[in-house]
């Protein structure tokens, strides 16, 4: 993607060897979070993700993911919102109502990033 290597000043950029994710971010592949990464890490949102109402990210683990307000993911240390990062789909009919199923319990998750402290009320 041309908007990510300009913003990353690289010539190339692809994702980094598992192996190597896995031991800085102290997180399990599959599961990896933007919540928690090394600060020098960036954060790239698409401008969409981060004016719609929730998003689902991992939690750091294979086992669960996180719903937590676009507002907070765009708002973390390293998170750079950038205009035309995705690519806009449509969803087919059978996607539409596709999350109907999931049901949400409250919780509370405080997450310490260097010296700011998140709480996310989900």
């Amino acid at each position: 993607n041309g908007l990510v290597r300009r913003q990353l000043d690289a010539r190339k950029a692809s994702f980094a060897p598992v192996g190597t994710v896995t031991d800085a971010s102290g997180m399990e592949y599959g599961g990896i979070t933007p919540i928690g990464l090394p600060a020098a890490w960036p954060v790239l949102v698409d401008e969409a993700v981060a004016k719609t109402g929730s998003v689902v990210i991992g939690s750091g683990i294979r086992g669960s993911k996180l719903r937590l307000p676009s507002r907070l993911l765009a708002a973390l240390p390293a998170a750079q919102v950038l205009p035309g990062l995705g690519i806009p789909v449509a969803l087919r009919p059978a996607q539409a109502g596709a999350d109907r199923g999931i049901q949400l319990r409250r919780a509370g998750l405080a997450v310490t990033l260097g010296n700011r402290k998140l709480a996310f009320r989900v």
